[in-house]
């Protein structure tokens, strides 16, 4: 296999005609000439990754005046200047109020494992926009997707000088990627949808498998307002003669997802009905039995894994039956046994125990607040924050009620709430006797909560992907190293040879000094106030812990 130009050379950019910049090129001899002067004018010597985020951030600020329901000219304009990319593949769409990114990385996994050349398109990203499309088990490269956008970005341009007739930066990543996945020669993609389902960007492909996940009162002002039109959305995802994976549904939705079937001749296969999990009752185990009618299949999880038994199931169900593509249960069992999700119910290390989750939900944080009660630690310190739209009366009582202390910060200056909002919020819902304190630089709130947890601890952040971002980046200050997750041979351009990749995941390595670097300026005052207030409330949690998790507010 022929190895991937590097793209770490810096490069005098005078040498090269036509460009007008003349400072230092970054993004190296892997981009096209023309390539590399567009991005050099558009934003002077950037590196690939940075041009990135001002390109994409740009486009998520511009304002869209795209009625809902309205065709999507612009994306469809877009795709046809480009080839029509969109033709050709072998696609897995999967739709859903949460477990789509989830859902998506364990098939993702499960096929990469079996050998097959696999892209995913999965949003929101954590940290780096180039999370959003994955090539064999990773992200793509930053080069390989600033010089796709920097192709778009003239027809962008010309196609959104009108104001709101876009296309919006969702498209113009979908596009991207399928031009990736297209020119990378992939065996087949995973693409989740974005907001819904029969109006989503995500809708131009035609899917020979497509996946429903869960429902919720979500996005209603876009595609509500009751919880029927959500489902009716999101129904959308079925396609005629086709088969669909459908999750765990309340009955609304599921009667809407039935009269779409008898619509259009889908056939379905319901969780709960046509396939199961059943987990071992101790969640250290790992332990996990998949069944379906005459077929069995025993799994040992990564921990995280066993709290996402209904979207595991999902994805072993959709692996099984995607067309004319083959995955043994061997295959299946060895991708999940090292799988780690980035920001979901993730493990940052240790001394104290450093958790990442990005649940804003009821559904996720119940999922959240379940695996935080096998944690026989204390103290266990939240570190919250939340965008716009959210708040904390969307977590579960019994995530507040597991708290021994609460820091509220801001991950993100554009669309983060005030924190000191937030505190008040959280202090109305008396779910919880565990003392606020807000810190709006989130890193300074993170340092903080790991010296309140000290080694014995556990520090949870959630609430917001932002955070979780944020979180990520200070754990790896503080030593800890993110799991491979397949090689750079096969990111950088899959040989093609089946049965080549190997297991996704690896070994957490874990700083037993993560709490604080020693000096003083790290141990905050608010720090030392708050340990005073958790001396005070211990008792009360002492008394509670032989009762549960709470279940509700008082």
């Amino acid at each position: 296999m022929a190895e991937r130009p590097s793209c770490s050379a810096r490069r005098d950019a005078s040498s090269r005609p036509g460009c007008r910049n003349r400072r230092t090129c970054t993004l190296g001899a892997c981009l096209d000439v023309k390539v590399r002067c567009r991005i050099m004018n558009s934003f002077g010597a950037l590196d690939a990754g940075t041009w990135i985020d001002h390109y994409l951030n740009d486009l998520a600020r511009a304002p869209s005046s795209r009625m809902r329901d309205s065709p999507r000219t612009a994306l469809a304009t877009l795709l046809s200047r480009h080839g029509d990319p969109q033709r050709g593949l072998r696609v897995v769409r999967i739709a859903g109020s949460k477990g789509k990114g989830s859902t998506a990385l364990m098939l993702e996994a499960m096929l990469t494992q079996a050998g097959w050349r696999t892209g995913a398109f999965v949003s929101p990203h954590i940290e780096h926009w180039c999370e959003r499309i994955r090539v064999a088990g990773g992200p793509v490269p930053a080069d390989e997707f600033a010089a796709v956008l920097a192709e778009l970005a003239p027809d962008v341009a010309a196609l959104r000088r009108r104001p709101g007739s876009g296309p919006d930066f969702f498209e113009v990543c979908l596009v991207a990627a399928l031009l990736i996945f297209v020119r990378r020669g992939l065996d087949v993609v995973i693409v989740e949808a974005g907001i819904g389902a029969a109006t989503d960007a995500t809708a131009v492909l035609d899917a020979g498998l497509a996946v429903l996940t869960t429902v919720e009162p979500e996005h209603l002002q876009v595609i509500g307002p009751e919880l029927g039109d959500v489902a009716r959305e999101k129904a959308g995802v079925l396609a005629a003669d086709r088969t669909a994976i459908i999750g765990r549904l309340p009955p609304v939705a599921a009667r809407e997802v039935e009269l779409r079937r008898q619509a259009i001749g889908a056939r379905l296969l319901w969780l709960g009905q046509d396939f199961h999990v059943e987990r071992d009752a101790r969640p250290s185990s790992g332990q996990l039995r998949y069944f379906e009618p005459d077929y069995e299949l025993p799994l040992t999880l990564a921990p995280a894994l066993y709290w996402l038994a209904d979207n595991l199931a999902l994805a072993v169900a959709a692996a099984r039956r995607i067309p004319d593509i083959t995955v043994d249960e061997r295959n299946i069992a060895n991708a999940l046994i090292d799988l780690r999700l980035p920001g979901r119910l993730e493990h940052l290390g240790d001394a104290p125990i450093f958790l990442a989750d990005g649940a804003h939900t009821p559904a996720s944080s119940v999922l959240l607040a379940r695996m935080l009660s096998e944690y026989d630690v204390r103290p266990r310190i939240l570190v919250v924050a939340f965008s716009a739209g959210h708040g904390p009366d969307a977590l579960s009582p019994g995530l507040w009620g597991l708290a021994d202390g609460i820091v509220v910060t801001q991950a993100d200056a554009a669309r983060g709430r005030d924190p000191n909002d937030i505190a008040g919020e959280i202090e109305a819902l008396h779910c919880a006797a565990a003392p606020v304190h807000v810190e709006v630089d989130p890193t300074t709130a993170l340092r903080g909560a790991a010296r309140l947890a000290g080694r014995n601890g556990l520090v949870c952040a959630t609430g917001s992907v932002h955070l979780v971002g944020r979180t990520r980046a200070y754990a790896r200050e503080r030593g800890w190293s993110e799991p491979e997750d397949q090689s750079s041979k096969q990111r950088a351009g899959l040989s093609g040879r089946r049965g080549a990749a190997r297991p996704c995941g690896g070994a957490v390595h874990r700083n037993p000094d993560i709490p604080g670097d020693g000096s003083a300026q790290h141990d905050v005052a608010w720090v030392h106030a708050l340990r005073k207030e958790l001396s005070q409330v211990d008792k009360h949690h002492t008394e509670s812990e032989s009762q549960g998790a709470p279940d509700g507010c008082n």
